[in-house]
């Protein structure tokens, strides 16, 4: 077994079929690790990083992906540090469940001769940042052992992110019976009071030359909204737009493509956009006109992409990570991501850790006052 460096972007593109083909094999099958994602992230948001892309071969046959880049930044404002990475890790397009791609069977071997690459190659990175991995992952305890016999130092975040996930059962009545009688009853009432007063109509789009028209549409609606609020969103960048239309029509071609539309008396009212892969949705980015928001269409559209779902009769339904209130209304199980911290024993290494550690501290203290916050107001 041997490690390859993927540097050049040709390299890249040409690991297509042979990438996806691990993927579906690995134990960390999931939507945000495949080619199609990871490589038009590259090509439209990648033009700050460099590619790192570690190839772990076994007479000749491709058994491991490590899918890095390295980005530079600057610890405290005051000096730049090289930064290991997950292709596509963070905002803006913010992807869950990213990991290493292994062969079964092979991950303990892979792992260590990573860890070992990364030993000798340690003057080329400074810090290693990995982030959204599986709590569970037996990858990431793998790279912990084999950090520790290396000597490295490195610190895990167990509260970095929880994402809201469904097990989807065989019946809608079923699914309903498992929510709260609050929600339960709110999107009885919401549907029946639109139905009331509007014709209603929830459709998937499929057809290819419908897609950006409708993408265009789903981003005014979106940037409308998000303006509303008074807050920024990433629909505004040209970039995110180029990567998103193009990963839309990667996925349409693939038939990973899950693209919704909610019509009332016939005009654009909502969009949901997500991806179903290996039988699971990944819900990614939503759209809403406020002129019905007191009729709750956001939660209305979700639950109509549950229950169609379900009729397809899909395995599992993911939101993305996020505390935002809505998702938990839809369920009670979750999945829990961590984040790996790897610094050197020098100076940098130091800094590095102790702005890592004060950034933890100042989000725990945000989520506390937070908490205690809402817990006086209730």
């Amino acid at each position: 077994m041997k490690v390859r460096l993927i540097e050049k972007e040709e390299d890249f593109f040409s690991l297509r079929e042979k990438w996806n083909n691990l993927l579906k094999k690995s134990n960390q099958n999931h939507f945000f690790l495949t080619w199609e994602w990871t490589y038009t992230w590259w090509k439209e948001m990648g033009d700050c990083s460099k590619l790192y892309i570690l190839l772990v071969t076994d007479k000749d046959e491709i058994i491991g992906i490590a899918p890095l880049i390295v980005n530079y930044r600057k610890v405290f404002r005051l000096f730049k540090v090289k930064e290991i990475n997950f292709l596509a890790q963070g905002e803006p397009v913010d992807p869950d469940y990213l990991n290493f791609i292994i062969y079964p069977t092979q991950e303990a071997k892979v792992i260590s001769l990573l860890v070992t690459y990364l030993k000798e190659n340690e003057t080329f990175w400074d810090s290693i940042n990995l982030t959204d991995i599986l709590e569970d992952s037996i990858n990431i305890s793998l790279f912990c052992e084999d950090l520790k016999k290396e000597g490295f130092c490195f610190s895990l975040d167990p509260t970095f992110k929880k994402g809201p996930f469904i097990i989807l059962p065989k019946l809608w009545e079923t699914y309903l019976s498992s929510i709260g009688t609050k929600t339960r009853y709110n999107l009885r009432k919401f549907e029946r009071k639109l139905k009331k007063e509007y014709q209603l109509e929830f459709r998937k789009i499929e057809d290819k030359e419908l897609i950006e028209d409708n993408f265009n549409k789903f981003i005014k609606m979106h940037q409308k909204r998000w303006r509303e609020k008074g807050k920024f969103n990433y629909f505004l960048m040209p970039s995110f737009n180029r990567f998103n239309l193009k990963v839309m029509n990667l996925a349409l071609g693939k038939g990973w493509l899950e693209f919704y539309i909610l019509l009332i008396n016939e005009k654009e009212a909502g969009y949901l956009y997500g991806f179903n892969y290996g039988g699971k949705i990944y819900g990614y980015q939503s759209a809403m006109e406020s002129t019905y928001v007191k009729y709750g269409i956001g939660m209305l559209q979700i639950s109509y992409w549950i229950k169609e779902s379900i009729k397809r009769n899909l395995l599992e339904f993911y939101f993305l990570s996020g505390d935002e209130p809505h998702k938990h209304k839809f369920t009670k199980l979750e999945k829990k991501s961590i984040r790996i911290i790897v610094a050197k024993k020098d100076i940098k290494g130091r800094l590095i850790n102790l702005e890592q550690g004060l950034s933890r501290l100042k989000s725990y203290l945000k989520k506390t006052l937070k908490k205690t916050f809402l817990n006086k107001i209730s």
